[in-house]
């Protein structure tokens, strides 16, 4: 008997039979789970190539609006080098382009070394301006560049105001502010480095350095007292724009005509 049941037991453990029961397995396949996961992952990566392809159109799309606003900034920055060289403005405001006030400094450089007029590089706060520097001093010392200022009636503590003509001796006062900020450009041009305006201490504040600086002949006069409330002033009181307009040229290209000044009023 014992003879017996060892026989069977080799027999069923004998490479014959594991073979059998081997082939006799049933192929493997995947459960409906793990075909759903499958189909996911498929999904998954046709929405991330749909993502890319946004992507790469976004980017094309915004590189294709930057080399037009380049292109609208080189048009104004040529408008704003042809009125400094051509002594119509004594200062430009980069305002339209943030650039390092170095790229602006190597610009400078470069038109200094073409035309023989030297400009200097102002900055505020990372706004460059370009300046003439003879121009700026020469408008300091003359009594007939004084710009007319537009001074503030301040109330309710400071806040609100209205506009008025300032008086004769407020307009004394800024133009004696203007002092240290012809000492600075004449410093400044001197040594060939970057103006640094909002470093020079006891220059009017902005807008009204700003105003001096361009040549506006009427410049709001604000200062330390009243710079909350005539903010408030302005930015509450409806403005006219007004724009003179450059002709336009035979045939007409219909090209959108040069802004040869513009200016707010009430």
């Amino acid at each position: 008997m014992a003879t017996q049941q060892k026989e069977q037991v080799q027999a069923e453990h004998s490479p014959k039979q594991i073979g059998e029961r081997t082939t006799a397995t049933k192929p493997f396949r995947p459960p409906a789970t793990t075909a759903a996961l499958l189909d996911a992952d498929v999904a998954k990566a046709f929405d991330r190539q749909k993502q890319v392809g946004r992507a790469v159109r976004e980017a094309r799309a915004a590189s294709q609006a930057l080399a037009r606003r380049a292109a609208a900034w080189s048009a104004s920055l040529l408008a704003d080098l042809a009125a400094l060289l051509g002594s119509l403005r004594p200062a430009v405001m980069l305002d339209y382009v943030v650039v390092p006030a170095g790229v602006v400094a190597a610009l400078a450089h470069e038109v200094t070394a073409s035309t023989g007029q030297q400009l200097l590089v102002g900055e505020w706060c990372g706004c460059c301006y370009l300046l003439r520097a003879e121009l700026v001093l020469a408008r300091g010392k003359a009594a007939l560049h004084v710009p007319r200022l537009v001074s503030f009636n301040v109330a309710d503590g400071g806040r609100s105001a209205t506009c008025r003509w300032a008086t004769p001796d407020e307009t004394a006062g800024f133009c004696a502010r203007l002092l240290p900020v012809a000492a600075a450009v004449q410093a400044a041009s001197n040594a060939g480095v970057i103006l640094k305006l909002d470093a020079v201490a006891g220059a009017p504040c902005m807008p009204s350095l700003n105003g001096w600086l361009l040549g506006y002949p009427v410049v709001y006069l604000v200062d330390e007292g009243n710079v909350d409330a005539a903010a408030k002033c302005l930015s509450d009181t409806p403005l006219l724009l007004v724009k003179a307009l450059a002709p336009d040229s035979p045939g007409g290209c219909g090209v959108e005509p040069a802004v040869l000044a513009s200016f707010t009023h009430q």
